[in-house]
């Protein structure tokens, strides 16, 4: 009995597992989008990140296939802490390859890069004065989908009701509200909505378009991953370092904060409008 009821837990387990490393082939590929951006770029340096999105793809499948789950099947929190150790090994992993595949570090300095990545650190093993914009702009996206743990809110929302045991087991409490996919969406947006204006703000002060993508990207996950050896300061410039702290203050705060705040405020104008809407009648 007890034999049993471990394997249809860790078929729940990889079955989820398995859904979503289905959706991670999409972030792999973001980087590609880089090559409309800039499009004298090698052709060569894109196939790391499609052989990297084809393996992710193969494992997904194999992993949902085998272990098939029945959607909205409820985590406890011991299983949302086996998938969280799980979804950081395979994620940390697969980002690894594109620079080991690109034969831009060797295995360990690879692991050791997208380590840094996912959890913010800013440690590298690159110099970004020479490698391929391309590994910039993932690492750029290492740092912002680690900041805001991405895969285990994504994985919270393809689980459903049952997602805040694996958002619980993360550490998380940032709740927005009792639904787990309307708190996803609602912290989506407003951690999109903070990249967006802060790129926007370092265009105003100064900085190119991909400076100022990759910079807006790694401050509002406070990891500091840069596009330059010199970091911020090789700009040598007060209004980017200003930029720099507010984005990094704002990625610091927790996300139920600015939601409550938010509505603090939606509900204080919309007094204030049935005030003068009063006052006028």
């Amino acid at each position: 009995m007890y034999l049993l009821t471990m394997k249809e837990r860790y078929k729940v387990i990889f079955g989820y597992i398995g859904r979503l490393f289905t959706y991670f082939p999409i972030v792999i590929s973001l980087p590609l989008l880089f090559f409309f951006w800039y499009p004298e770029s090698q052709l060569s340096d894109m196939l790391p990140f499609i052989y990297t999105a084809i393996i992710v793809m193969i494992f997904g499948l194999a992993f949902g296939i085998t272990y098939k789950v029945k959607p909205g099947t409820p985590l406890t929190i011991q299983e949302g802490a086996i998938i969280v150790v799980l979804v950081w090994t395979f994620g940390i992993f697969f980002s690894s390859l594109p620079f080991y595949l690109g034969d831009i570090l060797n295995f360990s300095q690879s692991i050791f890069e997208s380590t840094r990545g996912w959890t913010t650190t800013g440690l590298t093993m690159v110099n970004e004065d020479t490698i391929p914009k391309i590994y910039l702009v993932w690492r750029s996206i290492l740092q912002f989908t680690g900041g805001a743990g991405f895969a285990i809110i994504m994985m919270s929302a393809i689980a459903g009701p049952g997602g805040f045991g694996l958002y619980h087991a993360e550490g998380r409490i940032d709740n927005l509200v009792p639904n787990v996919r309307s708190s996803v969406r609602r912290i989506l947006v407003i951690y999109f909505s903070y990249a967006i204006a802060g790129f926007i703000a370092y265009l105003v002060v100064g900085m190119n378009s991909f400076d100022a993508f990759n910079h807006s990207l790694t401050a509002l996950a406070t990891g500091g991953f840069s596009t330059h050896s010199s970091s911020i300061g090789g700009f040598n410039s007060i209004p980017i370092e200003i930029v720099t702290i507010i984005l990094m203050f704002l990625g610091t705060t927790g996300f139920g904060i600015y939601y409550t705040y938010g509505r603090v405020i939606s509900k204080h104008s919309g007094r204030m409008e049935n005030q003068s809407l009063w006052g006028l009648s």
